[in-house]
């Protein structure tokens, strides 16, 4: 019973003391509320938010990369030639796909732009996927056309025999490969830059597809609808108290969340102006923003400590930069950030396919945004944490409904559906399956379902909320969300199905866990060998970098690894006996790891 009267006195002046903070919140949460309803109501596309800049703006810079300015009215007038061609010439209508495999340019927008105002689906095909993990994720989508750039000739050249889908390619020539497929740049030449639509493209129609690793293997296609492009958009835009003004700096891949909805689409839909640059460079960065006088730029937590890396210099707090946004930023680094470099970090937390979004507006270091602890008893946001167990089930009380969890407790958050863009969740192309793996059935009363994030957060008594993990089989590795399902598949293939665990481990200094797998086997293992086949297999960021021979682990009655003791373990050689190899970069090699380099590793004197 005290224990119970100690709780509500403690809650009660945690809930006075945040009181301002969560007003003024309240303020925001009803602004963003108020422009989501009127996506809703009005069920807009991305033509009815971008032809409207186009008439108000339409010399206004929409991109500019390399010096080359793509007004909102050239960007208007490419994508119209490119829907008038594949209605016209390639007859795609409504629901049809197309996979468009391509570096950051101004024409991966006109493309999949487009293609929208057609209601054509656009994959977003991932740069560095290679082989198996390509030709899956074009597959899965079913296209009936890929658009790829030359720069990547070479990837698909190697698996265009067995994907046997038409192709067509943009940009310089730059082998001889494919020298038959036709090239885009010369097919919109004979195309009216003036589009009429033959049928209604609204908010409800797929705009785009986003892959995600999830927990079930190999990446699926999150469903991105028009409504929930230009929604996001306009949310985070309102969130992070923007203007058209503003010049946003994108310099991650745009085939991605963080960069192709919040950087880019923010800027899109919002009439601003986006610096585009092909690659992120740290050396190059601040230039950069003093040149074309950027304002904000988006971030994953590796970009801000590579910029902490470079030697201090008088460009450091030259530029005009107010705030960046993105995800996976530490406390220490966004502080240290802010110091150096006057710039504030904006912590977002949120899934690709998700309708949990959470920002960190108030500026908490460590923080990715905060719910009202109030939210417990009366339903603020649609997000809660709820406790699960060991093998990351609910954990249900006696009527069969879930348990939130209390300040402090770690939890699984998940945000209830609804009908509205935001709250929707609209799953994986082609697999009901992987969908329905993802929501929760009656929550807190029957009936009611929610999305689960598989990730693990938790609140403090001031209702601010910190990352904590990632539940299920991946990890999230140099910007990458990672499958450890694809891993151990790529490694276990390669040694005749032997039995293989991944999973992520820490590296002091690094953001993020990088790729280990333990290899249950009695006899040594060719690693070169090995090394040679996943680079062929795996993108870069996939590749283990630490390998454990182990001849046994503990299975579970299903005969699944049991994976907590190997995590637990890392690649501490102190804790364990079995042979371990590190991924030396230098020699690019795997090599014995010894406790002396071990050591050096958690001095940080290593680099991966």
């Amino acid at each position: 019973m005290l224990s119970k009267i100690y709780f509500f006195i403690k809650f009660f002046l945690y809930f006075l003391y945040k009181l301002p903070r969560d007003i003024r919140g309240a303020f925001i949460y009803r602004r963003i509320k108020s422009k989501v309803k009127e996506c809703d109501t009005k069920n807009y596309a991305v033509q009815d938010i971008f032809t409207k800049w186009v008439k108000e703006q339409p010399n206004k810079p929409c991109i500019i990369f390399n010096d080359e300015i793509y007004t909102y009215s050239d960007l208007e007038l490419e994508s119209n030639k490119i829907a008038n061609l594949f209605s016209e010439k390639f007859q795609l209508k409504k629901g049809d796909c197309v996979a468009l495999f391509m570096e950051n340019k101004p024409q991966f927008v006109s493309i999949w732009y487009g293609l929208g105002k057609l209601g054509v689906i656009t994959a977003l095909i991932n740069t560095n996927l290679r082989h198996k993990s390509l030709i899956h994720c074009i597959q899965v989508a079913k296209p009936k056309i890929i658009i790829y750039d030359t720069e990547l000739e070479r990837a698909i050249s190697e698996v265009q025999d067995e994907l046997k889908i038409d192709l067509i390619k943009h940009g310089e020539i730059k082998t001889e490969l494919n020298q038959n497929v036709p090239r885009l740049e010369n097919l919109i030449k004979d195309f009216s830059d003036l589009f009429s639509p033959k049928e209604k493209i609204t908010g409800s129609d797929i705009l785009m597809y986003i892959y995600t690793s999830g927990t079930t293997g190999l990446p699926k296609p999150a469903i991105i609808k028009h409504g929930r492009y230009v929604a996001g958009g306009f949310s985070f835009f309102d969130s992070a108290r923007l203007t058209k003004d503003d010049i946003f700096y994108v310099t991650l891949p745009i085939y991605h969340s963080n960069a192709g909805i919040l950087g880019l689409g923010a800027g899109l839909i919002s009439g601003a102006t986006v610096i585009l640059r092909k690659k992120f460079s740290a050396s190059n960065f601040w230039k950069d923003a003093i040149k074309y006088n950027c304002t904000a730029f988006s971030y994953v937590g590796e970009i801000c400590r590579y910029l902490l890396n470079q030697p201090p210099s008088d460009l450091d707090k030259k530029h005009k930069i107010k705030l960046c946004f993105g995800n996976g930023t530490r406390d220490y680094i966004s502080k240290d950030f802010l110091d150096r470099f006057g710039v504030k970090c904006l912590e977002i937390y949120g899934a690709t396919e998700g309708n949990v979004v959470l920002v960190n507006t108030v500026g908490k270091h460590g923080a990715c945004g905060y719910i009202p602890i109030i939210n417990r008893y009366f339903q603020l946001l649609p997000y809660y944490l709820i406790k699960v167990d060991d093998a990351l089930n609910p954990i249900r009380d006696e009527k069969g409904f879930c348990i939130q969890c209390l300040p402090g407790e770690k939890g699984l958050i998940v945000g209830i559906l609804g009908k509205s863009i935001k709250s929707e969740f609209s799953g994986y192309a082609n697999s009901s399956e992987a969908t329905n793996k993802k929501l929760i059935e009656n929550l807190f009363y029957k009936g009611q379902r929610a999305f689960n994030t598989g990730d693990v957060l938790v609140q403090d008594w001031q209702g601010y909320v910190y990352f904590v993990d990632r539940l299920g089989d991946t990890f999230r590795w140099k910007g990458e969300n990672v499958s450890t399902l694809e891993i151990e598949d790529a490694v276990s293939r390669r040694l005749n199905s032997i039995e293989v665990a991944c999973y992520g481990v820490s590296i002091p200094g690094q953001e993020g866990k990088c790729g280990m797998v333990s290899i249950i086997t009695q006899s040594d293992i060719d690693l070169k060998k090995l090394d040679e086949h996943l680079k062929n297999d795996l993108p870069a960021y996939a590749r283990p970098l630490f390998i454990r021979l182990t001849s046994s682990v503990e299975h579970t009655g299903s005969l699944k690894a049991v994976k907590k003791q190997l995590i637990l373990d890392g690649y501490n050689v102190t804790a364990y006996n079995d042979k371990t190899f590190y991924y030396n970069t230098k020699e690019q090699a795997f090599k014995e790891l010894t406790k002396e380099l071990y050591d050096q590793i958690q001095l940080g004197l290593f680099k991966f």
